[in-house]
C-alpha cells in the first residue's frame, strides 16, 4: 500500500472497514521500538507530526491505530461550500438522501475528512470537536436539509463529543442560524459546550433544548425575543456565557440596552464567566454619557443578581479620548472595580476592554485594547496565628505597561513594585525585568512626579 507524500493528498478515507481487516503486521524492529514507549509521548508524537506521518505509523502495529484515529478525528471542520454546489448536479439526491446517498458529494480532497468520519464507527467515538464553517443562511432547502443530516449523524453517534461550534463568516450573506433543526437527535452526555452566531428563539429551541449537560455558551449576540421566551432557569447548568450586546444612548431605547440585565440572570441564574461585548453604534462626545449610564445600568443589574459570578468579561464603552497621561483613566477603573466588587462581592478577576470610536480619513475604526484586574487579599494586621481583617486590592496584569502606572503609584520604588509584581501574578503572567522596570521608570520619572496620583 502506498502513503501519500505530504499532508495535502491524505486521505483519512483510507481507515475503511477493510483497513482493519488487511492492516499489515507489524515490522518487527520497529514494533519493539515503537511498543516500548509510553501511550502518552506516542499522543505527543502524534499530535505535532504531519498526518501521512502518522498514517505509516499505524501500519506498524494494529495497536497503534487507536493513536493516529485520536489525532484524525478529535477535531472536525465541515466546510459546506466544497461540496454542497454540486448536490444540483448529483443525481438522486434529495432533502430526505441519507448519508450513504451523500458520500458521492464527499469525493473532493476538503471533504476527505468528512468521508473518512463516516467510514468507521470508531471515528465518530474519537470526535471530540465539530465545526461547522459558513452554515446556510444562502443554501437551498435541499441543500440546507442535507447539512442537518450531517449534523444530525455525527451528533447521534460521536459519544464524546464534547463542543459544537456552528460558525459563519464573510462568505454567508446571513447570519441567523433558523434552517438548523436538530428534532430528535440524541445529544451524548459530553456534549456541554456550544458556540453559535446568533441566539435566538428558533435557535434555542432547535439546538439547546437537546442538550440538557450544556455548560458554556458562546454566541455572536442574543436577540430579545429569546431573553422574552425563556423561563426562568432555561439554561440553571449554563456556567460561562460570552455575547455581544448593542445599547442606545436615546431614551426611548433605554429598556431595550438594559433587557440582558434583567434576563439573563433569571435564565442563566449559575453563571460564573460571563463575556458581554457592548456594542453602541459610533457615538459623537455628547453621547458618552447616556451610554456610560447605560452600560453601569446594565452592569449593575448582572451583577448584583448573578450570585455565583466569579470571572467578568466586558467591553466598556469609553470616552473618545480615552489615553490621557497619568493616572486618570487608571482611577477610573479603579474606581468601577470597587463598584463591581461591592455589588458582587464573589468576583475574582475582571478583564475590561476599552472601545473607542474616532474618525480616521473618513472611516470609522475602533481602538480596543484590554486589562485584567485580580483581585488580591492578604490579612491585615495579622495576629500571631497569621489570621485577621483581610485587606482586598485590585492588581493590573503586570504585562499591560500602560497600567505600570498603578504599580509604581501604589509601591513606589521599582524594586518593592516588581516584588509585588512576583507575589501577585507570579505563574499567571509574564512578569516585567527589573532592568525593563527601571528604565521605564526612568523615562517616565517627571511624569510620575507630577501627574500619578492613585487614588
Amino acid at each position: 500500500m502506498e502513503f501519500p507524500p505530504d499532508d495535502a493528498e491524505f486521505d483519512p478515507f483510507w481507515f475503511t472497514e477493510d483497513f482493519y481487516e488487511t492492516a499489515p503486521e507489524a515490522r518487527t524492529d520497529a514494533n519493539t521500538t515503537i511498543m516500548s514507549l509510553p501511550i502518552e509521548l506516542l499522543l505527543e508524537i502524534t499530535r505535532y507530526s504531519k498526518f501521512s506521518d502518522i498514517y505509516s505509523l499505524t501500519t506498524v502495529n494494529k495497536i497503534l491505530h487507536a493513536v493516529a484515529i485520536e489525532r484524525f478525528y478529535s477535531v472536525v471542520a465541515i466546510k459546506p461550500k466544497h461540496f454542497l454546489s454540486r448536490v444540483e448536479s448529483s443525481p438522486g439526491i434529495s432533502k430526505d438522501s441519507d448519508i450513504v446517498d451523500m458520500l458521492p458529494l464527499f469525493d473532493c480532497k476538503f471533504s476527505s475528512i468528512l468521508r473518512g468520519l463516516f467510514a468507521h464507527k470508531r471515528h465518530l467515538c474519537a470526535l471530540r470537536k465539530l465545526v461547522i464553517c459558513n452554515f446556510p443562511g444562502t443554501y437551498k432547502e435541499t441543500e440546507t436539509a442535507l447539512l442537518c443530516t450531517i449534523v444530525h449523524e455525527i451528533v447521534n453517534d460521536a459519544t464524546g463529543l464534547g463542543t459544537l461550534r456552528i460558525a459563519n463568516t464573510d462568505w454567508s450573506s446571513t447570519r441567523g442560524t433558523t434552517g438548523i433543526d436538530l428534532t430528535g437527535v440524541t445529544c451524548p452526555p459530553t456534549l456541554r459546550v456550544v458556540n453559535i452566531p446568533v441566539l435566538r428563539e428558533e435557535a434555542s429551541q432547535a439546538i439547546l433544548r437537546h442538550i440538557g449537560s450544556l455548560t458554556e455558551l458562546t454566541v455572536e449576540s442574543v436577540t430579545h425575543e429569546f431573553l422574552e421566551s425563556c423561563s426562568d432557569n432555561t439554561y440553571s447548568r449554563v456556567t460561562l456565557f460570552s455575547s455581544d450586546w448593542d445599547i442606545h444612548s436615546a431614551p426611548e431605547r433605554h429598556s431595550e440596552s438594559t433587557k440582558i440585565g434583567h434576563h439573563l440572570p433569571r435564565i442563566m441564574p449559575n453563571i460564573q464567566s460571563l463575556t458581554l461585548r457592548f456594542t453602541p453604534p459610533w457615538y459623537q462626545q455628547s453621547e458618552y454619557e447616556a451610554l456610560a449610564e447605560r452600560f453601569n445600568e446594565t452592569c449593575d443589574l448582572l451583577l448584583r443578581n448573578l450570585k455565583k459570578l466569579r470571572h467578568f468579561t466586558v467591553q466598556k464603552v469609553s470616552e473618545l479620548t480615552y489615553d490621557t497621561v497619568g493616572s486618570i483613566h487608571i482611577n477610573d477603573e479603579v474606581a468601577m472595580l470597587k463598584r463591581f466588587a461591592s455589588l458582587r462581592p464573589s468576583l475574582e478577576s475582571v478583564t475590561i476592554y476599552k472601545h473607542n470610536p474616532f474618525l480616521l480619513f473618513g472611516s470609522d475604526y475602533y481602538y480596543e485594547k484590554s486589562v485584567t484586574w485580580k483581585k488580591v487579599a492578604y490579612p491585615s494586621n495579622p495576629n500571631a496565628a497569621g489570621r485577621g481583617l483581610r485587606d482586598v486590592v485590585w492588581t493590573p496584569d503586570p504585562r499591560v505597561i500602560s497600567r505600570w502606572w498603578w504599580w509604581f503609584g501604589m509601591y513606589g520604588h521599582v524594586t518593592d513594585v516588581r516584588a509585588k509584581m512576583v507575589e501577585h501574578w507570579k505563574g499567571e503572567s509574564d512578569i516585567p525585568s527589573l532592568d525593563r522596570l527601571k528604565l521605564w521608570a526612568e523615562d517616565e520619572a517627571n511624569t510620575i512626579k507630577y501627574h500619578l496620583q492613585i487614588v
